[in-house]
């Protein structure tokens, strides 16, 4: 493997300009790219966390970060320029209401739940867990300003300290 690119046959790799040679073919590589981002002190506890808790290392966090991110916004731009998916998915959506709505089949979900096959308890643990992630993704969705903080100078004449 050079990269991520899985290769049989070649010649010769020329690294000064991610070049290889297959069978005479000459293929350019794609150069390794880094990425930056600042995060606040209350994200970065938020990140520690869980990574501490999945036990996942930078790497690995990133990278499946990253995957989630790039999946999301495909399937999202899926749903919102294909009409035929689009139309596929509020048929669900319509249909999984309808049943939702439907009296008898919200007594029999409830008549399951009330008898212990999900006890209270456990609901109570589960949403104690979606409350704690949804304040975390609150935390991580909040807006910032781009840059570095603007520190405001003082009116007036400046000092002579340090002339």
């Amino acid at each position: 493997m050079v990269g991520n690119y899985e290769i049989t046959t070649f010649h010769g790799i020329c690294s000064c300009f991610n070049l290889i040679t297959i069978c005479g073919v000459h293929i350019l590589l794609p150069e390794n790219k880094k990425y930056q981002v600042r995060f606040t002190a209350e994200e970065v506890e938020i990140i520690e966390r869980i990574r501490k808790k999945y036990n996942l290392n930078v790497n690995q966090f990133i990278r499946k970060s990253v995957m989630f991110a790039v999946e999301n916004a495909e399937y999202e731009n899926l749903v919102l320029t294909d009409p035929e998916f689009m139309k596929m998915m509020k048929i669900i959506r319509d249909e999984s209401g309808k049943i939702m709505s439907n009296p008898r089949i919200v007594k029999r979900i409830e008549r399951k739940l009330g008898a212990g096959k999900i006890s209270q308890e456990a609901l109570d643990r589960l949403e104690s867990a979606a409350s704690d992630i949804d304040k975390d993704v609150k935390t991580l969705r909040k807006k910032k300003k781009p840059g570095p903080k603007k520190t405001r100078k003082k009116p007036g004449k400046p000092s002579d300290k340090g002339r």
